[in-house]
């Protein structure tokens, strides 16, 4: 049973964790930029809810259970890591097309923006799942 102490200490630096720039910040970041704060905002509501659903699943053992099975840890990185790499080169064929300023409607693109903060949170390397 995790102890108060215990969640004293693992919620703050787990909120510390996510808030540490990395992928997912680089693609709020990059849906700010592009299309303005509401799809930034829907993207950072995203990745903070799957990071909640991570944090919740660690404590009931599942970081346990994939600390104990590296090929487990290892197939949802890489999972993570393709995403990332889909996103990309999606992004540079948009680019290379002349599609990248294409307009979207606001609450379309809110809408892409959670599902791909929400997916590439858990298989990003170095997601937290073992913490």
């Amino acid at each position: 049973m995790v102890t108060d102490a215990e969640w004293a200490t693992f919620v703050p630096s787990a909120l510390l964790l996510a808030a540490t720039p990395g992928a997912n910040q680089l693609l709020t970041l990059r849906d700010g930029l592009r299309h303005g704060p509401a799809p930034a905002v829907s993207a950072s509501l995203g990745r903070f809810t799957t990071f909640a659903f991570m944090v919740a699943a660690v404590a009931a053992g599942l970081g346990a259970a994939l600390a104990a099975s590296e090929v487990a840890l290892d197939v949802i990185k890489w999972c993570g890591v393709a995403y990332l790499l889909w996103l990309g080169a999606r992004m540079v064929e948009a680019a290379v097309r002349g599609q990248g300023r294409r307009e979207v409607e606001v609450p379309a693109m809110r809408r892409r923006a959670v599902v791909h903060a929400a997916w590439a949170s858990p298989g990003v390397p170095g997601a937290g799942w073992t913490a």
